[in-house]
């Protein structure tokens, strides 16, 4: 059988006893022009190939296809919302600063209000709620009210509002606290903190204004944490919980 390089123009063939012989003369030219002529052919087939448009089919991901990439154009947009959150917490600790109950109330969700806890452990049952409306006059009311009950002793904590605010609220410059976060507890003590299972975090956000400590001889002992609970409505974040915290027993 002959067996042709096109690149050097030769032939062989193959003997029975498994030898190779160069070919010469018309027959060897021949079979060279057949195997051209087939390689031609070949050729030809693969550019027809080549020019042929293919079905569109699924392209694998890749460096040069970004498209084909996953992107994040669908994800929430956590630093937005933080930042939203964040900004209605600068005006409830503003207010709170102020004594300014007015607008403090304008940023309660209405059909809530706003839960207060003294401590880091939030009591659904005990602590008080006051609705916007009656958050208006509250310095003012001389009525004493029991908040639930202190740290330590289990005495009841009974208190006007504007006490219980210089006790349980801003006992510190929160408005100008050490630390500030946002859906993060800074202040840990030995009272176990519940907020997240009272107020879950595909609901609400919250912000914690931290205070370290005071005095060097406490070695931070005497931490403060002031957190402020929101709930999202109508695309505005609504204040509804304020958490006091500190070191306990």
């Amino acid at each position: 059988m002959p067996c042709c390089n096109l690149s050097t123009g030769s032939c062989v063939y193959l003997g029975k006893d498994e030898t190779l012989h160069p070919t010469l003369g018309s027959e060897g030219d021949g079979v060279m022009k057949r195997a051209v002529l087939l390689g031609l052919l070949a050729a030809g087939l693969l550019v027809l190939s080549a020019c042929t448009p293919k079905a569109p089919g699924h392209v694998p991901p890749s460096p040069e296809n970004p498209a084909a990439q996953p992107t994040d154009a669908d994800a929430p947009n956590k630093e937005g919302q933080a930042s939203d959150v964040a900004e209605q917490a600068r005006k409830a600790v503003q207010a709170l600063k102020e004594k300014n109950l007015k607008l403090l109330s304008g940023l309660a969700l209405p059909d809530k209000g706003i839960r207060f806890s003294p401590y880091g452990f939030v009591d659904t049952r005990n602590d008080l709620v006051f609705k916007p409306e009656q958050l208006k006059e509250l310095f003012t009311v001389k009525t004493v009210y029991e908040w639930g009950v202190y740290d330590g002793s289990g005495e009841p904590i009974r208190l006007t509002f504007a006490d219980y605010y210089a006790k349980f609220i801003y006992d510190a410059d929160f408005a100008k606290a050490h630390q500030t976060a946002v859906n993060r507890q800074i202040g840990q003590g030995t009272t176990r903190s519940n907020l997240t299972e009272v107020y879950p975090p595909d609901r609400y956000s919250f912000v914690e204004f931290h205070f370290e400590g005071f005095e060097a001889q406490f070695e931070g002992l005497d931490w403060r944490s002031l957190r402020l609970v929101f709930e999202k409505n109508n695309n505005i974040w609504q204040l509804v919980g304020i958490i006091h915290d500190q070191w306990t027993i």
